[in-house]
């Protein structure tokens, strides 16, 4: 989980920036993401795995809202962008 949630977060961080910095980033969130995941698995703490999941969902909603607004121009288009977030967001929830 947190691997795949941390590559939906590193593309809304890397949206149009250049391969140096996304490759550093993928680097760098990797290596975090595999320390979080070694102490999960080594010291049984799973608090720790759950917040580090819970910030990269909340800074990926936020990061995907900043990132309509910068991007579609059309009000109309906002909102139906945004209504497919919210239906995302209760899909996530309902698991």
């Amino acid at each position: 989980m947190l691997f795949g949630a941390s590559v939906i977060l590193h593309r809304l961080l890397t949206y149009r920036t250049s391969l140096t910095y996304s490759l550093s980033l993928a680097v760098g969130m990797t290596t975090g993401v595999l320390l979080v995941i070694y102490a999960h698995i080594q010291l049984g703490e799973s608090t720790f795995h759950q917040i580090v999941f819970a910030l990269i969902m909340l800074t990926s909603a936020f990061m995907t809202a900043r990132t309509i607004t910068k991007t579609y121009k059309d009000e109309d288009e906002k909102w139906q962008m945004r209504k497919l977030g919210m239906f995302a967001l209760g899909l996530f929830t309902k698991i």
